[in-house]
């Protein structure tokens, strides 16, 4: 595992990454490790984005709210794409992600703790409740109408 975080104290932004193995099961008895990177920036408070290496040349990105990966770490959340569930005591839990699209659908899984621990920095970071204050609503509102 792997975190690294970036404050940009002129812009008032946070960036907080980690990298951690993953798993991709194929069939209930094939497994493929996955490398996978959690992406966390203050710019966009409300998401977690992630990104598996499928292949060198295959990265597959999700994105997804990151309260929705903080209620996964307690009991099975999701209704929509993305789906997911704790397995397994607290202290060897792991978190199952059941990712769906028009393309297909994924089961992967990996290690709870490093997510856990990583989440928790993106809530030091811009604590529930303050993901507003922490947007740039002039900026994108900018950026919107200059399109």
């Amino acid at each position: 595992m792997l975190y690294a975080d970036e404050q940009d104290s002129l812009m008032g932004t946070a960036r907080l990454e980690l990298k951690v193995q993953m798993t991709l099961a194929v069939t209930p008895d094939t497994r493929i490790p996955v490398p996978a990177r959690f992406l966390y920036t203050s710019t966009d408070p409300y998401a977690v984005d992630v990104f598996f290496d499928i292949t060198p040349h295959d990265v597959v990105q999700w994105t997804f709210a990151r309260d929705l990966l903080n209620q996964g770490l307690s009991g099975s959340a999701g209704m929509g794409d993305v789906k997911i569930t704790p397995i397994g005591p607290h202290q060897d839990r792991y978190l199952r992600f059941h990712l769906e699209s028009s393309d297909g659908c994924a089961l992967i899984e990996g290690p709870a703790a490093p997510i856990q621990a990583w989440l928790a920095k993106t809530f030091l970071a811009v604590p529930a409740g303050s993901e507003p204050t922490a947007m740039d609503i002039d900026g994108e509102l900018a950026e919107l109408l200059t399109r």
